[in-house]
């Protein structure tokens, strides 16, 4: 996949309706082939649709493959703000879908903002800001790793 947002569209044309957007990278079986449109299935989601063929690529090029995270030794003492920032990760990471936090768009690409796991109370309570990171957690963090 070539592109950030690329639709995939319910049709085989631009003015299809848009089912889901894909990031740079994002694997994808191809299911058809129209002239300018391909039909594809996405692996992680398993949703069908149309792309358009000039946004598919072969194989990923190197720069669009997922980011390895850096691993840290465990000899390298962590500063408050980047044990904040690796607990505020995590905590997104393990939200099952894509409206953790209010400054995150969803698959669409509309701001999640008030529908954000965030700002709903009860269920899932996401880690968003430095604020929300505790001494206790912290300290937790430092105990365990």
């Amino acid at each position: 996949m070539s592109g950030h947002k690329v639709p995939l569209r319910a049709e085989a044309n631009g003015k299809a309706a848009i089912l889901d957007r894909f990031g740079p990278g994002e694997a994808v079986t191809v299911l058809a082939r129209s002239n300018e449109w391909v039909q594809v299935r996405n692996e992680r989601t398993q949703r069908e649709g149309w792309i358009a063929k000039k946004r598919l690529r072969d194989e990923a090029p190197e720069q669009f493959e997922k980011p390895v995270k850096p691993t840290i030794s465990p000899s390298v003492a962590l500063g408050t703000a980047a044990i904040a920032k690796l607990l505020i990760t995590a905590s997104i990471d393990a939200y099952p879908s894509s409206c953790a936090c209010p400054y995150q768009s969803d698959r669409g690409g509309r701001s999640c903002g008030r529908r954000s796991a965030y700002s709903r109370p009860g269920g899932f309570a996401p880690l968003c800001y430095a604020k929300d990171i505790t001494p206790e957690m912290v300290a937790s963090y430092r105990a365990s790793h």
